[in-house]
């Protein structure tokens, strides 16, 4: 990897050093306006080469061959009973109280995936995703164990046909990908990836996904592109204080966001599955129930999973620099007592100039922000909900929107651009 490379980085353009240390994301500092003229905008996608080389250093490390398919990680996790097929078709509940393993050795959920779905088409979505997170704690006497590696979490990624398989499971299909973090008992971690049922749960070099669908800078603009492990993964992954991964969290409320009416994802309302599929439909997502005994569950499960992602991002570091943790933990304060679904302007980040209900502006560009802005600074250097923060930047997020630079998963018509700059403006000379 070339350590000096000067990338430019999603909604928000900033220019920073790639400094390799094991794993890692780039430190940022705002691009100035001549960095941005000079820059090509794109997210740094890795290459086939850097993963290569990834996957050898992980052999000289924790001793898993770089061309073992998840079958064999399994073994090495001490599951040599359970294959990726069984992981990937048989249910949650089925999984988490297999006979086979202890209590708790597993959890499992699956949920609507907006992140991975493709928007670069108005009203004409090629595919909308949908995950199934499974976390295994390593076994004792297993390798992995032997390796001071405490867990792995295994997302499969489904996709189904939009609202013409609104009726349709979801997941009665196949992965097309699985996207792997293993734990170590420090709390750092490490990245795989993995190809799906069809080619033999083989291991893969990258997740392909319409993160920048609309990017005339990307070879495959309209489609989708490749994002390699591990530097493709360190965009979403933390490390912005330290150079460590982190687990992200499952934000439950954007989820319930996206499907709500005037949405992107809207039809799935009227579809039968939920958002959180475990749990069936409620209110949120065009159910007829407040909330039911299974959605509880579905949601403490998820719930569980969300602790084990903060604990993981406090031993990262806990300072304010670390956003991942400040989410994590965010999430987890608004949901001690309730799995009711908050809209945007009822969960902010700062205490000290949140977004506000009584605001109109307020309540309609974060809106916004959710819908076009959120899929990557959710987690990439800021976050939409971070008020000050997209005060203080709220001209040059405008100069993107008019320059058609951001978002990169879609092309903004001009109305929205217009409707959307007229909120920044306002917020800013507030």
């Amino acid at each position: 990897m070339n350590a000096s490379r000067v990338i430019v980085v999603s909604s928000l353009l900033l220019a920073g050093t790639y400094i390799f240390s094991g794993l890692c994301r780039p430190t940022y500092t705002l691009a100035t306006d001549q960095e941005i003229a000079n820059q090509v905008i794109v997210p740094d996608t890795g290459s086939k080469e850097e993963a290569e080389a990834y996957y050898s250093r992980l052999k000289q490390t924790l001793g898993i061959d770089d061309h073992l398919a998840l079958n064999g990680v399994l073994k090495y996790y001490g599951y040599a009973g359970l294959t990726a097929n069984t992981i990937e078709t048989q249910s949650s509940i089925d999984l988490m109280n297999s006979p086979l393993f202890g209590s708790g050795d597993i959890l499992a959920t699956v949920y609507f995936a907006p992140k991975v779905s493709d928007v670069a088409f108005a009203d004409k979505y090629a595919s909308i995703g949908w995950r199934k997170l499974v976390r295994l704690k390593a076994r004792a006497g297993s390798d992995a164990i032997n390796k001071n590696l405490t867990a792995i979490y295994l997302l499969f990624n489904f996709f189904s046909k939009g609202s013409t398989e609104a009726n349709k499971d979801p997941f009665s299909g196949r992965s097309s990908n699985i996207q792997a973090i293993l734990v170590h008992s420090n709390g750092t971690a490490d990245y795989m990836d993995f190809s799906g049922h069809d080619s033999l749960y083989a291991r893969s070099l990258q997740l392909n996904a319409s993160f920048d669908a609309s990017n005339p800078n990307q070879p495959n603009q309209g489609l989708k592109n490749s994002y390699y492990v591990p530097e493709a993964c360190n965009m979403c992954h933390g490390c912005a204080s330290n150079n460590q991964p982190e687990l992200n969290f499952i934000d439950t409320d954007y989820l319930f966001d996206r499907v709500q009416p005037g949405n992107d994802f809207e039809d799935l309302r009227a579809g039968k599955y939920g958002v959180l599929t475990d749990g069936g439909k409620i209110q949120s997502d065009g159910g007829t129930e407040e909330t039911t005994i299974p959605y509880t569950k579905a949601f403490n499960i998820i719930k569980s999973l969300n602790t084990e992602a903060m604990i993981q991002n406090a031993t990262v570091d806990t300072s304010d620099k670390n956003l991942q943790y400040i989410l994590s933990k965010n999430w987890l304060n608004r949901h001690v007592e309730s799995s009711t679904y908050l809209h945007p302007v009822d969960r902010g980040l700062s205490s000290d100039s949140p977004w506000s209900s009584t605001n109109a502006n307020d309540a309609a560009l974060l809106d916004d922000l959710d819908r076009y802005c959120y899929r990557c600074h959710g987690t990439i250097r800021y976050s939409v909900y971070d008020r000050p923060f997209v005060k203080g930047k709220a001209l040059y997020m405008e100069s993107l929107l008019k320059s058609h630079s951001m978002p990169k998963d879609r092309t903004l018509n001009a109305e929205t651009i217009t409707k959307i700059s007229n909120e920044l403006d306002k917020l800013h000379n507030e």
